[in-house]
């Protein structure tokens, strides 16, 4: 009896190792459940992502680059600005507004290509490529940033939009599906 009891108080001993069943007994364990309560992220839109107003000629095409970082607009081929000392048709990247737990770091997913189509009508469309994300908290290679100690953050996008030649005049629009979410 007394060697049974040794036996019952050392598997008690052993914790959530649990308890050896004796033969016609039973045995158990116990586990741990857990969970993490975040502030929920946000993403608001601050800005659109602006190619400007260009002046194409028919005949000629190219194409209007955004850096995201420094907010520089650069054109190629026969495309230039229509309006170079107006600010209000000035090409600037997207800016966004992340908001959610202090401290946390968050991902960003945009898609790396998109279509602008004619509002006018019809069935014109122009090609954006070259999407890029600038977070002023992360790096330039990585589409990550990181929330400051009162949960808020920005980041910016550019890209590339191509003018083919014969391209209709008129308001091209895309729109860029971005989500964010945490790491």
């Amino acid at each position: 009896m007394q060697a049974r009891w040794l036996l019952v108080l050392a598997g008690l001993a052993a914790g959530s190792h649990g308890v050896p069943a004796i033969a016609g007994g039973s045995a158990g364990a116990s586990g741990i459940a857990s969970a993490t309560i975040v502030e929920p992220i946000a993403l608001r839109s601050i800005d659109p992502l602006q190619f400007g107003v260009i002046a194409a000629a028919r005949s000629g095409s190219g194409s209007i680059t955004v850096d995201p970082q420094t907010g520089a607009s650069t054109f190629s081929g026969s495309l230039a600005p229509a309006c170079p000392h107006n600010a209000s048709c000035f090409a600037r990247p997207a800016q966004f507004g992340v908001t959610g737990e202090a401290g946390r770091r968050y991902r960003i997913d945009a898609p790396q290509v998109a279509s602008a189509v004619r509002q006018e009508g019809g069935y014109a469309t122009l090609p954006i490529s070259a999407i890029r994300i600038w977070v002023g908290s992360g790096s330039a290679q990585d589409p990550r940033g990181l929330l400051d100690a009162s949960g808020n953050d920005s980041f910016r996008v550019g890209g590339t939009l191509s003018v083919p030649a014969g391209t209709q005049p008129g308001i091209y629009q895309a729109e860029l599906a971005v989500v964010v979410s945490y790491d």
